[in-house]
């Protein structure tokens, strides 16, 4: 398909959890950060109402969000193969687009007619992303732990980009093998969007926008 003229691009999405358009259903209260304290009242909490990084149920908020983009605004449905795998619903071969979603990158192989379509509507839906990067024999691409180049004569390659080199045997005889396996199983496992933080972030803190709390003040009880 890239021999026919189709591009191959990847759009990575800023912060996605906390772009997600649905609430949270349970009720989250947590303590304002350190940076916050000063401007609320002393006793004040926060209401989360938002999907932010370190919930739980975040993902699929944002799943749910960014699925329904692109079954709606770019007319694709869900491949019977993987439901992260997306397929444009058109006859009309002039705007044809697969998409392969990862958490905050989805990986396109489309059309120009699909590819400027797939950019009008990110605008429009207001989502931050980067600029969406293509790939050619000067520009690889990284999507989901792995490295896609192409070469002059337009013919692509996939390598593992490194998590091959954490992969350590098993020694099926000591007392904790059972443990080595589950360490490795999650080493192979690992994509990026699961296991994103940002810079001073600790496990349990709670990252994103002032627009996705609210500010109570003497709230009193056990925090959720």
């Amino acid at each position: 398909m890239v021999q026919r003229g189709m591009n191959i691009e990847l759009r990575d999405i800023t912060q996605a959890y906390p772009q997600a358009q649905t609430a949270l259903k349970r009720t989250i209260l947590a303590h304002l950060p350190t940076e916050l304290v000063h401007r609320y009242p002393e006793g004040t909490l926060l209401h989360v109402i938002k999907p932010l990084y370190g919930i739980a149920e975040a993902g699929v908020h944002w799943w749910t969000t960014y699925h329904g983009h692109h079954c709606k605004e770019l007319d694709m449905a869900t491949s019977t193969y993987d439901p992260c795998l997306l397929i444009t619903n058109r006859d009309d071969a002039g705007i044809f687009g697969i998409v392969g979603m990862q958490t905050d990158d989805t990986l396109m192989l489309g059309t120009p007619a699909f590819s400027s379509r797939e950019e009008k509507k990110i605008q429009k839906a207001e989502f931050r992303s980067k600029p969406k990067a293509r790939l050619t024999p000067e520009v690889q691409l990284d999507f989901n732990g792995c490295t896609l180049t192409m070469d002059a004569s337009r013919v692509l390659t996939l390598r593992q980009k490194g998590q091959g080199g954490r992969i350590r045997l098993v020694d099926i005889r000591a007392p904790d093998r059972a443990q080595q396996y589950t360490e490795q199983r999650a080493v192979t496992n690992l994509r990026r969007g699961h296991s994103a933080r940002y810079e001073g972030q600790k496990d349990g803190d709670l990252v994103g926008i002032p627009s996705q709390t609210k500010a109570y003040k003497g709230v009193q009880g056990p925090m959720t």
